[in-house]
């Protein structure tokens, strides 16, 4: 019995911790002009009922404004769905209900998704009239057929413009994502397209291998034998050209997906990695206080009559220590920054001698390197990044005792 009431003083002093530290909160709008092949995200492609739905997140936003106890708010982002389909309005009726019902004296890093369709010279300058300092670009590759292959609904051309005007505007924070990892024959454009985001400096880039989700129209695909995923030596030596020509520009490899030049990191998304709380809004988001996981339904008009009738529709999980040993064990590996061993040794029922050991196969086999009482993934075990972590997670070893 011991055992689970130092669990529940631990639980208890970590909730204790989570009230004293600065938050951030995700907004997710859930709108595209269409839909991409690869994406699995919750959006929809009726933007009719935009103002609907943004009305109920102001709604919501007043309704959990408890939830991260008034903590000075220091991080904001938009994700999506497509958040630059936003207009100002809709941007003006959101962040007067944050600077209402929020402590928003401390933000240092507002984040906004963009397609570069979608951005002009105005909606820039709407942009900074709201204090967004940062813009994410989603260009994905330069190349235009693949563009077409993938159902984007830009050009290649439209992204180096959508970059000259942010740029001229007098933005430095500017992030833009990258996919690799596509099956031949579009695999040829890859390194064209790293030179071509190093030839236009951007400070931070998020590049994802391309992944084949069943509800897509590539998953579909794959399903009839109709397309088949890039071979594993092909994904491996893009991901290693990748590492080595942002190692080259000194861009900082800080997490398995993000290169960042000095002093341009996520800061949001750094605290998702470091088990920072977070509050999520909006149709599918997420949120964390420490010891539960929230999330909110993936349905717009669900979201929106739930909302307007006053209830929030979301589900709960209390997360166990197993739980919070292995989001640890995830976010932390995937960093620069690796697991300290110390964090974990904390836990009451962590079994330090087989972690340590699973620890210990992966430095022999060079996919992990110690220093000090920390571990980290080296190039080759990026590589393999989520059978390392996997190897690593924990069963639960505990069952209350009544």
């Amino acid at each position: 019995m011991l055992i689970y009431q130092t669990i529940n003083l631990y639980i208890v002093f970590y909730s204790f911790y989570y009230l004293y530290t600065m938050a951030g909160i995700y907004i997710h709008i859930p709108f595209c002009t269409q839909a991409c092949h690869y994406c699995d995200f919750h959006f929809s492609t009726n933007t009719s009922k935009t103002d609907a739905l943004v009305n109920a997140l102001c709604k919501e936003l007043i309704f959990r404004k408890d939830f991260l106890y008034n903590n000075p708010i220091h991080t904001i982002y938009f994700g999506g769905g497509t958040p630059s389909v936003l207009n100002q309005k809709h941007l003006s009726n959101i962040f007067e209900t944050l600077h209402q019902h929020y402590n928003m004296s401390q933000v240092i890093e507002t984040t906004i998704e963009v397609n570069p369709e979608d951005i002009d010279k105005a909606k820039i300058l709407q942009y900074k009239s709201f204090n967004i300092n940062r813009l994410s670009i989603g260009i994905q590759t330069f190349d235009d057929q693949i563009l077409q292959w993938m159902n984007r609904s830009h050009t290649a051309t439209q992204s180096i413009e959508c970059i000259n005007m942010i740029k001229d505007a007098g933005y430095n924070n500017l992030s833009a994502d990258l996919i690799y990892g596509l099956p031949s024959p579009y695999h040829e454009s890859f390194e064209n397209d790293v030179n071509t985001l190093l030839t236009y400096d951007i400070p931070h880039l998020s590049c994802y291998q391309l992944t084949i989700e069943p509800n897509t129209v590539f998953g579909k695909k794959y399903a009839k034998k109709l397309l088949a995923p890039a071979e594993d030596e092909i994904v491996a030596t893009q991901f290693e050209h990748l590492i080595n020509a942002l190692y080259k520009a000194e861009y900082i490899h800080y997490e398995i997906s993000n290169f960042a030049q000095k002093d341009y990191q996520s800061i949001h998304n750094s605290a998702y990695w470091k088990g920072e709380k977070y509050l999520g809004i909006g149709p599918s988001a997420h949120s964390y206080d420490g010891t539960h996981r929230y999330s909110n339904i993936s349905n717009n008009e669900l979201y929106v009559q739930n909302i307007n009738k006053n209830i929030i529709p979301i589900n709960t999980e209390a997360l166990t220590e197993h739980d919070l040993i292995n989001e640890y064990t995830l976010c932390s590996l995937r960093t620069m920054h690796g697991i300290d061993i110390n964090l974990l040794a904390k836990y009451p029922t962590f079994d330090l001698i087989n972690y340590t050991n699973t620890l210990m196969k992966y430095m022999t086999t060079g996919h992990i390197i110690q220093s000090g009482d920390k571990y980290t993934l080296t190039t080759k075990g990026k590589l393999i990044a989520d059978t390392v972590i996997s190897d690593l997670f924990i069963s639960p070893r505990y069952e209350a005792i009544s």
